[in-house]
């Protein structure tokens, strides 16, 4: 809509910032990469003509910009930064916070999250004193995210206050739009806002559907790990073998992290636990030969510095990384329209465990941090199944939590609540006892609530408009639950 507002003004005499500003980032959001390189050479004859410093630092600024959202240049954005330094963007506080929010990015970027948690908190500490509130929303979402990569419950604490206040001033100030471009960039703060349940969940929902954050369609990935079970590696759709574990444990390291990059001693420490020697660095190098050579043409793996990266990094994923966005997304709903959500995210799921049969200090790292988050939506979805009367579907969940983990008391509640249901006197019972011989092989008596909810139960269900309430079934599964302990 802004962009065709433009496009009726193109031809007429347009204000600098307009026409190679403003312009720039609606051609770039627009995916006219051509324009909006040919707007902001316009824009630096203009500036120059103009004899400001203020524009020529600002054509700069919105230079480096466009190299962060195009192919990911971060050697001519610094370069562009450089440049409008010296033309002087220090010298005023409107260009200094957007230079300092610029190479925040950067640094970002270059998984330096400490030096751009820095830089972000100062540029967001100035924009709140100066009161300059346009950009303040996204220097702040980018805030967030360099305090949640800082990792602790400080961290967190920190990371969500930044996203609330990014939230709060865009939603004051009527500009949740622009945060479009940092969500869509780093689409985990906005995910994890909305995992937290919090007051704003529908408007962080509404805009990672509205920079539409979603899997990428099947097509525009060229390279995919099956991640569930045995891996598989298919490329343009053709199955790859890698000869060696370690080439699998790269690209499932790189496909799980943001951007899909890593600097190199980041991977030495999860896939080498730490090592630098020699016989690691050459294992390294030849994992990187051998993944470069699988990779088809348009996709690369590349080398900035110490930085190794996929790219473009829309063009590869891993079907872990994809269920666990989708379940994201499904925690935006709520009852039918969350089951549904869920059964098709858990689909993926279903073919096996993680990375069957491939070990090692970060996959079984990740493993947990997969199977944790799976098995915690599966029992939603086992509940939600049972209020819909879909027993079939809550028992499959439930079994498949418990095959992977049968000291998860919360799932042993949930097929307790399956089967008093169903009306199955017989299999409570020996779930019940099942139950019991998990709890004694960790020499542990059962919990009050799991032996209150079998007597429940064995009352006997009757129809929920039975006349005698002592005999009434509950109105649905949370509603049992709640009377003997919380899901979660």
């Amino acid at each position: 809509e802004a962009l065709a507002e433009w496009e009726l003004r193109r031809g007429t005499t347009q204000p600098l910032w307009l026409d190679a500003l403003d312009g720039v980032e609606l051609l770039l959001e627009g995916g006219r990469v051509d324009e909006a390189w040919t707007s902001l050479a316009r824009g630096h004859e203009r500036a120059r003509a103009s004899g400001s410093t203020v524009y020529r630092s600002l054509v700069l600024i919105y230079e480096a910009r466009a190299h962060l959202r195009v192919g990911d240049d971060l050697g001519e954005a610094r370069r562009s930064l450089a440049r409008a330094a010296a033309e002087g963007a220090d010298d005023h506080a409107f260009t200094r916070d957007l230079a300092s929010l610029c190479h925040g990015i950067l640094l970002l970027r270059e998984d330096r999250a400490a030096s751009a948690e820095a830089t972000l908190a100062r540029c967001v500490a100035n924009m709140l004193r100066g009161d300059r509130l346009l950009e303040l929303p996204a220097a702040a979402y980018y805030l967030s995210e360099a305090q949640a990569r800082r990792g602790g419950a400080d961290a967190a604490r920190d990371a969500a206050a930044s996203a609330a206040l990014a939230m709060r001033v865009a939603t004051e100030h009527g500009t949740e739009g622009l945060l479009q471009g940092a969500v869509r960039d780093v689409p985990g703060v906005a995910e994890r806002a909305v995992e937290s349940a919090g007051a704003d969940l529908e408007r962080w929902q509404s805009l990672l559907d509205r920079a539409e954050v979603t899997t990428a369609p099947s097509s525009a990935v060229r390279v995919l790990l099956e991640e569930f079970g045995p891996p598989r590696l298919h490329v343009d759709g053709d199955l790859v073998v890698l000869r060696r574990r370690k080439e699998l444990e790269l690209l499932a390291y790189l496909l799980s992290r943001p951007h899909r990059a890593a600097r190199r001693e980041e991977i030495l420490d999860a896939l080498f636990s730490g090592r630098d020697d020699r016989g690691a660095a050459s294992y390294l190098r030849q994992c990187l030969h051998r993944l470069r050579a699988v990779l088809p043409p348009g996709v690369d793996l590349t080398r900035d510095g110490e930085r190794l990266r996929l790219a473009p990094a829309g063009t590869t994923a891993g079907t872990s990384g994809q269920v666990l966005a989708a379940l994201r997304r499904a925690n935006a709903h709520r009852g039918a329209e969350r089951r549904t959500l869920l059964l098709t995210a858990l689909e993926a799921a279903d073919r096996g465990g993680f990375l069957d049969g491939v070990s090692g200090p970060w996959v079984d790292e990740r493993r947990r941090e997969v199977v944790d988050l799976i098995a915690a939506h599966r029992l939603d979805l086992a509940t939600l199944s049972v209020d819909a009367r879909d027993l079939a579907v809550a028992e499959r969940q439930i079994d498949r939590v418990l095959a992977e983990d049968p000291y998860r008391e919360q799932a042993w509640r949930v097929r307790l609540v399956v089967d008093g249901t169903a009306g199955e006197q017989d299999r409570l019972l020996e779930h019940y006892r099942a139950y019991l011989a998990v709890m004694r092989e960790l020499d542990m008596g059962p919990s009050a609530e799991m032996h209150r909810l079998v007597e429940t139960f064995r009352n006997g269900p009757q129809d929920p408009g039975a006349s005698d309430p002592s005999t009434r079934r509950a109105n649905s599964t949370r509603d049992v639950m709640s009377s003997f302990g919380k899901m979660r």
